[in-house]
């Protein structure tokens, strides 16, 4: 598929304007792709944060009123709000032409959609571009530059929908990838869940020594567990399948380590060394 040029957007609808529907809402507005933005959610007080940053135009905290009209909608909820806020916003918004979400799970927020909104013009997507931090204040128009955004079709999704959600996100400056619903959850299992659940298990096992006593390794390999645990418990528990296919493989690995250490096996030692650094060199910077 040739990449479709960006388009203007009359109105659009985000459900939830927190880092990244806040980005959204920034990004859209800073390249002039769209005309009206609603930022929909439940705090006045977010909203109207989120409408001084500049990330929407207008708010509500009406979900049905927030996407009437509406041509875009982006849901920007946690993962298991998902599927029911596509589900709400298709039975609302009779004119939308693409709805997407930014949820890091897919297979279980696709079928859902499938199986309770089959009419509505869904099309999935992750962005691998967040940040531990959360929040409208932390938005960025830029956030989506030279990232890499997935796209999941599925056999049910029109070629023109899919077409909308990639123009959508390249006209937002994202690289975009094409996968499968469940092959997305496999890949973000193993490239950025478990990076998590590593870094808060190291942090869990942190001794108890004054905190000047942790140096720069230390912190820069738990910086992960910083994360908002709210939103973390259900994209654990929808991907949790993925998840522990990747932490046995990983506890597979630290039994080696174990083993090499038990006997003071240097070169095995070193051939493990040798390995991480290499598949660490081979992503760059």
């Amino acid at each position: 598929m040739a990449t479709p040029q960006p388009r203007v957007w009359n109105r659009v609808a985000l459900i939830g304007v927190g880092l990244l529907g806040g980005s959204v809402g920034l990004a859209l507005r800073a390249r002039e792709l769209a005309r009206v933005i609603v930022g929909v959610g439940r705090s006045s007080e977010r909203l109207e944060a989120a409408r001084t940053r500049g990330a929407v135009t207008e708010t509500t905290t009406s979900l049905d009123e927030g996407v009437a009209g509406a041509d875009l909608i982006v849901v920007a909820t946690p993962v298991d709000c998902v599927a029911q806020s596509v589900a709400r916003a298709a039975a609302s918004a009779a004119r939308a032409e693409l709805i997407t979400d930014v949820g890091s799970t897919k297979e279980a927020i696709v079928d859902a959609v499938e199986r309770t909104s089959p009419a509505a013009p869904f099309v999935g997507s992750h962005p691998l571009a967040g940040k531990t931090e959360t929040g409208c204040e932390h938005a960025t128009a830029d956030l989506f530059e030279d990232r890499t955004v997935f796209v999941t079709p599925t056999g049910r999704t029109p070629e023109r929908l899919l077409a909308e959600a990639v123009g959508l996100w390249t006209g937002l400056g994202a690289r975009v990838e094409q996968v499968a619903p469940a092959e997305h959850d496999t890949i973000v299992a193993a490239t950025s869940h478990l990076p998590h659940i590593v870094a808060a298990a190291v942090a869990g096992v942190a001794p108890d020594f004054p905190a000047h006593f942790f140096g720069s390794g230390w912190r820069t390999a738990t910086r992960l567990a910083e994360g908002d645990v709210a939103m973390w418990v259900p994209i654990v528990r929808q991907n949790r399948r993925a998840i522990l296919q990747a932490l046995r493989r990983t506890r597979d690995e630290l039994t080696t380590w174990c083993e090499a250490l038990e006997a003071d096996d240097v070169d095995r030692i070193t051939d493990l060394l040798r390995k991480g650094r290499q598949q660490r060199d081979r992503l760059g910077s």
